[in-house]
């Protein structure tokens, strides 16, 4: 579904142009929405995000200035919509705003249990799950509670429903984390001179390095899994500049009624090694007539029945595009398998 992006070094031209092509790389799978935020060397926040698919985000020249900027921090996102109108204010990074500074996260994933989670931190919720997490982070962090601690508390919170990958920019470092439902790869380009760089999966970034850098030897670019439910920090004051840092793992809750996937593997070596499949990410959650993980793992029924058409209507059309054989093509199949049930559901019982 989504993918994200997330880097941290001194930006160049390669830089950019990797950026651009990571969010090329996943765009067909993705067109819901496109966005780039960043932090300039002088500290300010640029963001530009659109309800439109990655191509077409690039020809409008939404992605100009970060030819014209000098930045060390920077997301992107590209979204698949689950829960939410498909429009500009829609799509991710979602800022928040912790002590009159500006905060960006982005996901990947499904949050699993939206309004109980902003009853539980007394935020607004919002139409896209991902903003009511990011909402909770920062109501917790306004609050007095520092950074990681906020993250553990609500993460915890939907451990036991959602599936996830996260990154969240602060003023100077950007913290990453994921479950076992969700890819999320790190990767150190420093010996290009090019940083620091997470991406949702090693083939993105394959292809994202083949467009932008075909020069460069991708042999050099070492390559590691983020183990699920480890906090990771990433920033520029880090000796030496640009390490990845785990800095604690995250309490959390069982999934008790689906299997737990097997530990990550870790590579420190360069990224020419065998390809490992990906895999379909709910391939435990469904059954025959309906989810056996969770009473609503797509959070569907949040959705209103105009979503609902409209979600319908959208996961046809993916699922039109996609080759049977593409992992993505059996979560698009139980996305709209769950649509379906909601609204037979609703139907039946009148709600």
């Amino acid at each position: 579904m989504c993918r994200i992006i997330g880097f941290c070094g001194n930006s160049n031209a390669g830089v950019t142009a990797l950026i651009q092509g990571l969010l090329l790389a996943e765009e067909k799978s993705n067109p819901h929405g496109t966005g780039i935020a960043i932090k300039t060397l002088s500290g300010n926040n640029l963001v530009r995000k659109k309800g439109v698919r990655a191509g077409t985000f690039l020809l409008q020249g939404h992605a100009n200035f970060l030819w014209e900027k000098k930045y060390r921090y920077a997301l992107g996102h590209v979204r698949f919509k689950t829960a939410g109108q498909q429009s500009d204010r829609n799509s991710h990074p979602f800022g928040v705003r912790v002590r009159d500074k500006w905060h960006f996260g982005i996901h990947n994933g499904v949050i699993g249990k939206t309004k109980a989670l902003a009853q539980e931190f007394g935020v607004r919720p919002a139409a896209v799950d991902s903003e009511t997490f990011w909402r909770c982070i920062a109501k917790l962090q306004n609050q007095g509670e520092d950074v990681v601690a906020a993250i553990e508390k609500v993460t915890d919170f939907i451990s036991d429903k959602g599936d996830f990958a996260f990154a969240y920019m602060t003023e100077g470092e950007i913290f990453f984390w994921r479950n076992e439902d969700r890819p999320l790869a790190v990767f150190d380009a420093r010996e290009h001179r090019m940083g620091r760089f997470i991406a949702s999966t090693k083939e993105m970034f394959e292809k994202a390095w083949e467009w932008a850098c075909p020069g460069l030897d991708i042999r050099k670019v070492t390559y590691f899994e983020a183990a699920p439910y480890r906090l990771y920090r990433l920033a520029a004051d880090t000796s030496p500049k640009y390490e990845v840092e785990g800095v604690k793992d995250l309490e959390h809750k069982a999934k008790t009624s689906r299997s737990v996937a097997s530990p990550s593997r870790y590579f420190s070596h360069g990224l020419n090694f065998d390809r490992e499949s990906q895999g379909g990410f709910w391939d435990e959650y469904w059954g025959e007539g309906g989810a056996v993980g969770s009473d609503d793992p797509y959070g569907v029924r949040d959705l209103s029945d105009a979503e609902i058409t409209d979600a319908i209507f959208n996961a046809g059309l993916e699922m039109d595009q996609l080759p049977r054989n593409d992992p993505l093509y059996g979560d698009c199949k139980d996305y709209l398998s769950a649509l379906h049930d909601e609204r037979r559901r609703r139907n039946a019982t009148g709600i």
